[in-house]
């Protein structure tokens, strides 16, 4: 008795989510570049640091108590 052998059908890759995912970061990266441009065009004066000084002791702990009736 002769076995029936089927033809196996080939897997297809379903490109549709990736071209959404390629589509959006497309879209995500021009959009950044130019916020980048526009913020190149505002002058800003940054303020300038000198040294800055070490926490010599830390604060005092603040304990808070509440009891169930609100007090």
């Amino acid at each position: 008795m002769p076995l029936k052998t089927q033809a196996m059908e080939e897997p297809a890759l379903n490109l549709t989510p990736m071209i959404d995912i390629v589509l959006l970061l497309v879209i995500f990266f021009l959009v950044g570049t130019q916020f980048t441009q526009a913020e190149r065009q505002y002058e800003i004066d940054l303020p300038t640091v000198s040294d800055a000084q070490p926490l010599t002791a830390l604060p005092d702990e603040i304990v808070v108590n509440v009891g169930r009736d609100g007090t």
